[in-house]
């Protein structure tokens, strides 16, 4: 649960950003990761929630993995 709550707060700390910009990427972005059009209690876009988890993981930075990191 701890994933998808940091996603949430992703999702609003963007949120946030977008208004006070209202950058059409960002806006797009955030269409697709809103919690608001959720029907099953997970993002439009899985994918994007997926990488998010991947992302978050504790992992250590070699040389092999640090490219993708960045």
């Amino acid at each position: 649960m701890k994933a998808m709550r940091s996603f949430l707060m992703l999702y609003f700390i963007l949120d946030q950003g977008y208004s006070k910009c209202e950058d059409d990427d960002l806006g797009a972005f955030l269409g697709i990761i809103s919690p608001e059009l959720w029907d099953d209690g997970w993002p439009i876009d899985k994918a994007v929630f997926n990488d998010w988890i991947e992302m978050c993981q504790p992992q250590s930075i070699t040389e092999k993995n640090i490219i993708k990191k960045y």
